[in-house]
């Protein structure tokens, strides 16, 4: 475990379960590169240390000791002009010789024996073999050591190289479009790194056959047209087991596929399975004309490249799945909009054929009234007075829903002017302190002197104003209704505050909701249908302002309304931006 990858969003419900798989895929892929760059350092470190070591030894004139000549013991002849190759090499009995082991760290590696000079002595011809064995023996240690280091380097300089060829597919997979692309950038990389003539990826079909396609740098992915059983095939085990498998030699192989490898002159392969979201769908194969061609080290690079490969093709799966799902939703949205649309057109089409019919009943109940027909008795005058009262409470439902149908259809505009607030307060006190006159309520009015004029509609701001004050007097049963105007800024300010029956935290978050009421008996037994503070909310938002409430439950309720003084835009275009 190298880390922990955390996603996080500041909208609630983003993040679900579906978002799990991508996420474990793209950690995947975040390890894969941090470990790759990881020993990607370390090994140009290692590089660095073999090539100055390399540097302070020297091999000259010592790799023929390193040679095996045909399992036989080396033996050199140095004659003071070229050192030469003894057929056999003396033996420790040879009269007329001085010789002298040659060991490293303890152990034997060979025998130094020189002949013997007349001019020197036993003793003085043996110090001298000593001191040349033991000079030699370092030699000889310096040369392995110098041989070793330059394996280790050669090692490292492959090894980087493979790991530079693993990050670049990671970044070429990840831009991929396509699974031909996909499969197009995995095989032109692995050619790069293992030695093979034919790369191919085998997909297991719905029906549980395999099916051969030839991956080509100029060709991309090619039908062959062959299927092969899942059974009896070297691919088949390779997806049914999940494991690597090297076949060395094709034309030695049992399995079906191995035989076809062969006929086509491939003779060695190496197959990876292809595992997407923990299931195998197929099998990378790289096959070589070569036997033999393929080592363990190949199979570690034919893994890294398979999972890479894998990442990639079920990147692309969920990223189909995401714009099915997308495409769906627009579909869904789209249907939605279309409902929405004609569900409006329904109601606006529906409150205007019963606004008809209604505005008649009202007029013939006035007529009944001023008497023109007649005169009426007592009863009947009670029974007309119900049918109007009836009338126009209908009638004002009527009205609410038209406008909350124009307002979502986008066809209810404002029709903006310079308002005196003055004339706009004096006006909608004169016609609520009659609706007053049989409650214990007072209609107190507070405007702040020298208002500036307002650029708004004045029917649909009275419409919000007369709203607001007949919710509070239809929650106030006795006490007082303040209706406030004042500048703040750059917007004026309307309050209309009573002292009735309040509104709990929880009916403050959904009163401005459509169809919705304050859940209680009072409310309940107020007439309405909770379109008032919807319609409300829409007409303030279309002149650019905005709408709060602060209520106590059983001590009243005060809501601010803000318009700007500047004019703003005439809101059809607004309010379809907001739906």
């Amino acid at each position: 475990m190298l880390g922990i990858l955390t996603l996080q969003s500041i909208q609630s419900g983003v993040l679900t379960e579906s978002s799990i798989p991508a996420f474990q895929v793209l950690a995947g892929q975040l390890a894969i590169a941090i470990e790759n760059a990881t020993l990607f350092a370390e090994i140009k470190q290692a590089r660095a240390e073999v090539e100055a070591q390399a540097r302070r030894l020297t091999r000259e004139g010592w790799t023929a000791y390193l040679e095996p000549r045909e399992g036989r013991a080396l033996g050199f002849s140095y004659d003071l002009k070229e050192v030469s190759l003894l057929p056999e090499p003396p033996g420790p009995d040879e009269q007329g010789r001085v010789a002298h082991p040659l060991t490293l760290r303890g152990v034997q590696i060979g025998e130094l024996s020189v002949a013997r000079l007349r001019s020197q002595g036993d003793d003085e011809a043996l110090a001298l073999v000593t001191t040349v064995a033991n000079q030699l023996s370092a030699h000889i240690e310096n040369l392995r050591l110098a041989e070793r280091t330059e394996r280790a380097l050669a090692e490292s300089e492959e090894q980087a190289y493979r790991l530079a060829v693993l990050n670049e597919i990671s970044e070429q997979l990840s831009r991929a479009l396509t699974e031909d692309e996909i499969y197009q950038v995995a095989a032109n990389k692995i050619e790069q790194m293992l030695p093979t003539d034919r790369t191919s990826v085998i997909l297991l079909t719905d029906s549980g056959e395999l099916e051969l396609f030839a991956l080509h740098s100029e060709q991309g992915l090619t039908p062959l047209g062959m299927h092969l059983p899942l059974e009896e095939t070297t691919v088949g085990q390779v997806i049914q087991e999940r494991r690597l498998i090297i076949t060395p030699d094709t034309r030695a192989s049992a399995q079906v596929d191995g035989h076809g490898m062969a006929t086509q002159g491939l003779l060695s392969t190496m197959s990876a399975p292809l595992i997407v979201g923990g299931r195998a769908i197929g099998a990378l194969n790289v096959a070589s004309r070569v036997p033999e061609a393929y080592t363990v080290r190949d199979a570690e690079i034919m893994i890294q490249g398979t999972s890479l490969l894998a990442s990639a093709l079920e990147n692309r799966r969920l990223f189909q799945q995401v714009e099915t799902a997308l495409t769906e939703a627009h579909r869904t949205a789209e249907r939605l909009r279309e409902l929405d649309r004609l569900k409006s057109a329904f109601l606006a089409n529906m409150s205007h054929e019963l606004r008809t019919p209604l505005n008649s009943i009202i007029g013939y109940t006035e007529v009944l009234l001023m008497g023109i027909s007649g005169p009426l008795n007592p009863e009947t005058v009670e029974d007309v007075e119900a049918i109007r009262t009836s009338s126009y409470h209908l009638l004002g439902l009527i009205n609410d829903i038209l406008d909350l149908a124009k307002i979502e259809a986008g066809y209810l505009a404002l029709i903006q002017e310079n308002i005196s607030i003055k004339t706009l307060m004096d006006t909608i006190r004169a016609n609520y302190d009659g609706l007053l006159r049989n409650k214990p309520v007072s209609l107190i009015v507070e405007m702040a002197v020298d208002l500036p004029h307002l650029w708004a509609d004045s029917l649909r701001l009275s419409q919000v104003l007369t709203n607001l004050l007949s919710n509070a007097v239809k929650f106030t049963d006795q006490g007082t209704i303040w209706l406030r105007a004042y500048q703040e800024e750059t917007m004026l300010v309307f309050e209309v505050e009573d002292s009735g029956i309040g509104m709990s935290e929880q009916d403050l978050g959904t009163i401005f909701e459509e169809f919705h009421q304050v859940d209680s008996s009072h409310a309940r037994r107020a007439q309405g249908t909770g379109l008032g503070l919807a319609i409300t909310r829409h007409l303030v938002e279309m002149h650019g302002g905005t709408i709060n409430v602060r209520s106590t439950l059983g001590k009243g309720s005060t809501f601010t309304v803000r318009i700007p003084l500047t004019p703003g835009r005439v809101t059809s275009e607004l309010l379809q931006e907001g739906n």
